[in-house]
Order: C-alpha cells, then structure tokens, then sequence
C-alpha cells in the first residue's frame, strides 16, 4: 500500500484472499493507474503477478 499512496493514488477498497501457499490481494483505486505503478509493484520482493484492469 505504501508504492500506492506514495503515488497519491488513494485505495478506495482492499480486499485479501489466500489459497494454500498463495495469497493476493485486490485494490479498488479512486483515480486511474498507469503502468509507471504496476511496475514499481512487480519490484516488490515476493509480488509474482500485477494485473490492471480498467
């Protein structure tokens, strides 16, 4: 949540879910994302998959 906010971008709705080993988390941001943050979320140690949808 950090990278987020640190774009001023605010998260509206956070949701967490795991299954066995994996876990995952979906944001439902207030203002439109770009692919400059989905990156600096892939960099995250740990983080195996970003996906944006719009």
């Amino acid at each position: 949540t950090n990278v987020i906010s640190a774009e001023g971008i605010n998260i509206d709705t956070m949701t967490n879910k795991s299954r066995k080993e994996y876990s995952y988390c979906v944001f439902d941001i207030d203002s439109e994302s770009s692919e400059e943050l989905a990156d600096k979320l892939r960099e995250i140690d740990g983080v195996l998959k970003v996906r944006v949808v719009k």
